[in-house]
């Protein structure tokens, strides 16, 4: 005999019990139970998001009237997935065999049986955010005995409330994306040829407040065709991510949205690629409160460390002696060229001519003017030459100074009369950003 009294299905008895069905306690239930039966299957109540993978149960309908069974209620759950993990597939064919199952009690709600329905399990595929993965959908016959089964709002969760939504700091949404990626959170950085940063664009309106999209700008700049693909194929390489957390920001998926557009500049006279690359992230609102919202400090008050002028006027004067094999002090010289008589001749001299700073937080552009006196034209232009095919040069060390580029700028030939003689005299001059 029943120990629970069954009421008659059309009482007010039984009607109060119907009332406290909840769809959404069932469909958290039968998630759970899901979990249990098979491990590492992730499964969550409700319509699976667009940006998450797993399995997601929905209660579909009420197949038959609740007074064939007394005291119970009968719901169909149709169970939807997908996932780019190879184990998928077999991991949704165990949580099907699991069934049919009886007397099972999960979070409160007690299950007189649970059965297949006559539909059976649809594999697919189809390419989702950039993935193959594969699909699969069933449904299950849920009856459900109501005197045994509480229908609680904690047996699911709460739903985040719009403050909740809202106040998802966009700075560490921006800080973590940056540092999944191992990049800068902002923009391209105006003169550095090597480079890589996101920023957040926007946001999506709320459908779900359990998660909130972004739409952030992936810019990546490399030089020449070879840099620039090398370093966007390494940041794709990290895309999609799903299930990271990174500067307390839980992010369900960080994918690769499209909208691509691709150019080429010049970054200190050399080519290179830039692409601007549109990413969807998705955020668990629940999970990501209080995350820090602070923004990295931004400082436009120039700090430099001031360099010795005349240490690096000495030390470019050896490189480039070293690069036409001229001998310091005697066949090249720093500063102007000494006067007759004081017993060397030298051919060449290197002098800083001017400095340029243009306001920029950091480094330094210095003029500096390499000068040839000769009164033999061929071996000048030889000279010159032979320099100029070494220019452009990067991320050469001259002394102490760390330099960006050593470029070429303006060339200049003259003739003078020294002691009766013609004496050539040429000028290159050169521009070093440090």
């Amino acid at each position: 005999m029943n120990e629970i009294f069954t009421p008659p299905a059309a009482s007010e008895t039984a009607y109060s019990r119907r009332s406290a069905f909840r769809a959404e306690a069932v469909e958290a239930a039968v998630a759970a139970l899901l979990r249990q039966l098979v491990t590492g299957l992730e499964a969550r109540a409700g319509k699976l998001p667009d940006q998450v993978d797993g399995v997601g149960v929905t209660v579909t309908g009420f197949p038959e009237p609740s007074d064939e069974i007394p005291g119970t209620i009968a719901v169909t759950a149709t169970l939807e997935g997908r996932s780019a993990d190879a184990d998928f597939r077999n991991d949704f064919s165990r949580a099907a065999m699991a069934f049919p199952r009886e007397h099972d009690e999960v979070l409160a709600v007690r299950f007189s049986r649970i059965e297949r329905t006559s539909d059976v399990e649809v594999f697919g595929s189809e390419r989702h955010h950039g993935e193959m993965k594969t699909t699969a959908k069933l449904t299950l016959l849920c009856r459900i005995d109501l005197a045994r089964s509480y229908f609680s709002a904690s047996a699911w969760g709460t739903v985040p409330s719009a403050a909740q939504w809202s106040a998802i700091p966009l700075a560490a949404v921006e800080n973590g994306v940056a540092a999944l990626l191992g990049i800068r959170a902002g923009s391209l950085s105006g003169e550095r040829d090597e480079d890589a940063a996101v920023r957040i664009t926007g946001s999506t309106p709320a459908d779900d407040r359990r998660h909130r999209e972004f739409t952030l700008e992936l810019a990546v700049r490399g030089v020449g065709c070879s840099g620039f693909e090398q370093t966007l194929s390494t940041l794709l390489a990290k895309l999609p991510a799903r299930n990271v957390t990174s500067r307390g920001i839980l992010f369900n998926a960080i994918w690769h949205s499209g909208g691509d557009s691709f150019a080429v500049e010049r970054i200190l006279e050399r080519e290179c690629g830039t692409g601007r690359l549109m990413l969807t992230a998705s955020v668990d609102v629940a999970s990501s409160q209080g995350a820090d919202g602070t923004p990295a400090p931004t400082n436009s008050d120039r700090a430099v460390t001031a360099f010795d002028p005349a240490e690096l006027e000495r030390a470019l004067t050896q490189w480039i002696g070293s690069k036409l094999n001229l001998t310091p002090d005697r066949e090249i010289c720093r500063g102007e060229f000494p006067p007759p008589g004081c017993g060397v001749r030298p051919v060449a001299a290197v002098k800083l001519t001017g400095i340029t700073s243009d306001n920029r937080p950091a480094g330094f552009r210095i003029q500096a003017l390499l000068q040839f006196r000769t009164p033999h034209r061929d071996e000048l232009f030889q000279r010159l030459l032979a320099l100029d095919s070494l220019l452009p040069r990067y991320g050469e060390s001259i002394g102490t100074c760390e330099l960006r580029a050593v470029l070429k700028r303006e060339f200049k030939l003259n003739w003078r009369e020294e002691n009766g003689r013609n004496q050539l005299e040429g000028s290159l001059a050169l521009e070093l950003v440090l």
